[in-house]
């Protein structure tokens, strides 16, 4: 199927049947026909492309400056596992590379810009803590994002954003809508959500059927159906429980 859609011109077949000959994956491996596939598809635009040949390069050949150059390529073109794994290298510091964290908070907010729901959470707790300057309210809205994009940390902080009406977070006091994000988050296994619920003698609202719902990970209809997200991406504002 991958190989009928890539003839057909399809540039997302095209880099996954690059990716196969490069790993030897389903077909047999054939280094020089994954990287003319990537360069094509690089040429024309493609981030994932890039990258592709970025770390190429870097894990394979071990020429670390060239790797590099192509991975920060595709970060600026969309890419968003080059720009989450430059901010992880630069905050760390790998071999060649030295740690350079303005280097790491640059491209961890590129990530952020590109959806990636933990840089968007890590993003907003920095700027929320002043790490990244002192705005609670920005940082806040980052990591809602991250909620609603499905990752159970920024659920639970989410959550306790709405309960507590004491932040100058930027959200409204809305304890059913807090509550409701608890809950999500608490279905997929965050401990200190479940226990929060339990403190406000809120544990049983935690059904097997919102346990159902929380288990599609990532799925904003899925939020939807517990009405803690509207399509404007915007919380649903509840009755109190």
């Amino acid at each position: 199927m991958i190989k009928e859609l890539a003839d057909e011109g399809d540039s997302t077949a095209i880099c996954n049947l690059a990716s196969c000959y490069m790993e030897g994956r389903a077909c047999d491996k054939n280094i020089e026909k994954g990287l003319a596939l990537y360069q094509m598809l690089s040429e024309k635009g493609c981030a994932e492309a890039t990258f592709g040949i970025g770390v190429y390069y870097n894990n394979v050949l071990g020429d670390v400056e060239k790797g590099l150059s192509y991975i920060k390529q595709a970060a600026e073109e969309g890419c968003q596992q080059a720009a989450v794994l430059l901010s992880q290298v630069y905050e760390q510091g790998a071999g060649p590379i030295a740690q350079d964290i303005n280097q790491s908070y640059k491209y961890l907010k590129r990530a952020a810009e590109l959806n990636d729901p933990v840089s968007q959470c890590k993003y907003g707790i920095l700027m929320g803590n002043g790490t990244l300057g002192s705005d609670t309210i920005e940082g806040t809205k980052w990591i809602q994002k991250a909620a609603e994009n499905g990752l159970p940390f920024a659920q639970y902080q989410i959550g306790m954003c709405y309960i507590d009406n004491q932040k100058d977070d930027g959200l409204p006091h809305d304890f059913s809508t807090g509550v409701k994000w608890l809950r999500f988050a608490a279905a997929q296994g965050v401990e200190d959500a479940a226990k929060l619920l339990d403190s406000l003698g809120l544990t049983e609202d935690l059904s097997p059927n919102d346990r159902a719902i929380a288990a599609e990970l990532g799925n904003t209809d899925a939020m939807r159906a517990l009405g803690i997200c509207s399509t404007s991406g915007t919380p649903v504002q509840q009755e109190p429980v």
